[in-house]
């Protein structure tokens, strides 16, 4: 079964009264975790199907082991996690996705068969609930590359926009040459709630792969409070023990992107409206288990795509308050929630159970 949920999501018309009434329970620099926000503004996704869409051009990354040239290696795993944002942002103003519920998981495939690269796979549970981790391993067998990520999401209000703080890592693993990238993200902003949310990208995260020396440093330049403009992003790279970059990418990461190389002028890096997406497959939902997210969040899903937010609403809270009891039952118990596909490891990173 292909995607089909890159839908373009229309903004808020009558629901304003509703945030200004959410706002006036907030304070500054508020952790958003156990606030319940209102059912309209949700993207009806999860988080956990969210993350897929970093991966929405797999060749990309299925590249970055080709060259037997480590500095082209870096660069074609610069390319891929620069390029890979505007994958996940769908339709103009910003949504959130649902908070996955501990257990669910989302899996689904790429099929580049007819690229010569075979099938890609994706899979992701919610690990923890406090604090919320999602974990997630995209893996292709055939190019012997694997990623592996454990995100934990930490909201909190400022004022007229959200911070969504991504704390976290993911490890890019070239098997073949037992080379790995980590990389660390950006946190994410809902800007100008009260009106017509905006997703924007923020703060400075690295690339870095210890066995060859290789660095990169990436920006992601939050808009001034007057002028400048939205989505303006700096990366620059290094050699091992090199003190100076020696090329630098620069303009808006969900538009087009130049590159420089040192002595060099500007030449075109990166387009987004002609990017490659590859749409991920899913099963349908009659074969899926309960706690797939698309399963498990359907009912929400739908009422959201009828319009009935009542309805939605009530089949979200039905979901939280199982949660909630399950939770209480356990701690009753005396006894903690078993993570089925992950196991945390003595550094503290999650490690799939059925990686090659």
């Amino acid at each position: 079964m292909q995607d089909s949920s890159d839908e373009e999501e229309e903004a808020p018309s009558d629901q304003k009264s509703v945030i200004f009434h959410l706002l006036k329970q907030l304070s500054i620099g508020m952790d958003l975790t156990k606030v319940t926000l209102p059912t309209f503004v949700l993207e009806k996704r999860s988080l956990l199907e969210m993350y897929a869409d970093f991966m929405a051009n797999p060749m990309a990354w299925l590249k970055v082991g080709d060259s037997n040239d480590p500095k082209e290696r870096m660069m074609q795993c610069v390319f891929a996690y620069i390029t890979s944002f505007h994958g996940f942002k769908k339709g103009t103003i910003a949504k959130k996705p649902y908070n996955p519920i501990i257990g669910e998981t989302f899996e689904c495939q790429y099929d580049l068969t007819a690229e010569g690269a075979g099938i890609s796979t994706y899979f992701a549970e919610q690990v923890s609930h406090h604090p919320p981790v999602s974990a997630f391993y995209f893996e292709n067998k055939q190019k012997g590359i694997s990623i592996a990520a454990d995100v934990w999401t930490q909201s909190k209000f400022l004022g007229t926009s959200v911070a969504s703080l991504l704390v976290g890592q993911s490890t890019l693993t070239l098997h073949k040459r037992n080379e790995q990238y980590v990389m660390t993200y950006p946190n994410v902003y809902g800007r100008s709630i009260l009106s017509v949310p905006k997703l924007e990208l923020g703060g400075k995260t690295t690339i870095v792969c210890s066995q060859t020396g290789f660095t990169a440093d990436v920006e992601f330049k939050t808009k001034p409070m007057f002028g400048g403009s939205y989505h303006e992003l700096l990366c620059t790279v290094k050699e091992p023990n090199a003190k100076a970059p020696f090329v630098k990418i620069s303009g808006k990461w969900n538009e087009v992107l130049v590159i420089q190389y040192t002595g060099a002028k500007e030449a075109p890096y990166f387009d987004a409206a002609k990017a490659i997406k590859v749409n991920k497959s899913v099963r349908a939902l009659d074969v899926q288990a309960p706690f797939e997210s698309r399963r498990l969040w359907k009912d929400v899903t739908e009422n959201l795509r009828a319009g009935n937010i009542p309805a939605a609403t009530a089949a979200k809270e039905l979901l939280e308050n199982r949660q909630r009891q399950e939770a209480a039952e356990r701690k009753q118990a005396n006894t903690e929630w078993k993570v089925k596909h992950f196991s945390k490891n003595d550094q503290g990173r999650w490690i799939y159970h059925h990686a090659a």
